[in-house]
């Protein structure tokens, strides 16, 4: 029968979603030299290890340069691979990640072992890190013939969108028809959805409004797409039923027929 823990004691030995463990700590196979707890702290603490017999595990490896952000992999912008920042012995330390590496530790002999008082993570950055790993699974799988017509104009579409990034929230696109048929055009309809106090300053919206214009102009002279509409919303200004009716957009690097570091 498998062994049951000491919920309490779990919890006063500091296990929960966040927690980071030293490599140094455990089995022999677990090499990196630190691991973050992913599993949500309900599961950490279960006393029932047949009920919830693993702890999923990030390895984490300290940057190689430690006080400089990867613009490639920070924010959770690369699906694969993520750099955030904890803090080891009082002093802050980026590290890296990557989604390949997750690994398991059986919770058979989990009160053997301590989560670590001396490296750990903000909650800021820990939840960003657990949007970072949902959005595996949530991320939306766009049409190939979308992604195929879409690979023609991404550089320029990035290059429009970086001028304004610090500006964007987040952004949204509709797509029509969703399955075409061979060579039918789509209609596009983009939502650039900004903060309330981003959108306040008229001379961010001027700075946006350029960008727009930039988008509509690159997308309607690709052939195969047609009619595009790009607006700039305020969050505060935009219902859930109605951002309901877009994909997320904010991803576009990373669309399967993307360059380089491609889902």
């Amino acid at each position: 029968m498998p062994p049951r823990l000491d919920r309490e004691s779990l919890k006063a030995d500091g296990w929960c979603q966040g927690a980071i463990l030293e490599g140094k700590d455990l089995p022999a196979a677990f090499e990196a030299p630190y691991y973050l707890v992913l599993t949500q702290d309900c599961d950490c603490i279960n006393p029932d290890t047949e009920k919830e017999p693993r702890l999923e595990l990030l390895p984490l490896t300290p940057a190689a340069l430690q006080t400089k952000r990867n613009p490639e992999t920070r924010d959770g912008i690369n699906p694969r691979e993520i750099q955030f920042e904890v803090k080891i012995e009082g002093a802050k330390t980026f590290v890296d990640a990557s989604i390949a590496s997750i690994t398991f530790l059986s919770r058979s002999d989990q009160d053997s072992y301590r989560p670590s008082s001396e490296v750990t993570v903000s909650r800021e950055a820990l939840q960003d890190l657990l949007v970072w790993r949902a959005a595996r699974y949530l991320r939306t799988a766009f049409p190939d013939s979308f992604e195929e017509a879409f690979r023609g104009v991404r550089s320029k579409f990035s290059r429009a969108v970086m001028a304004v990034d610090t500006l964007i929230d987040s952004i949204h696109i509709k797509i029509d028809p969703w399955d075409p048929a061979r060579d039918e055009p789509f209609e596009i309809h983009l939502a650039l959805v900004i903060a309330p106090r981003i959108h306040a300053i008229p001379d961010n919206l001027t700075k946006l409004e350029t960008a727009r214009g930039k988008i509509v102009a690159l997308m309607d002279k690709n052939a195969r797409f047609e009619d595009t509409q790009c607006r700039i919303v305020s969050a505060d200004k935009i219902s859930i039923w109605e951002i309901n009716q877009f994909k997320d957009f904010s991803r576009y690097d990373y669309l399967s027929f993307g360059e380089g570091t491609a889902i």
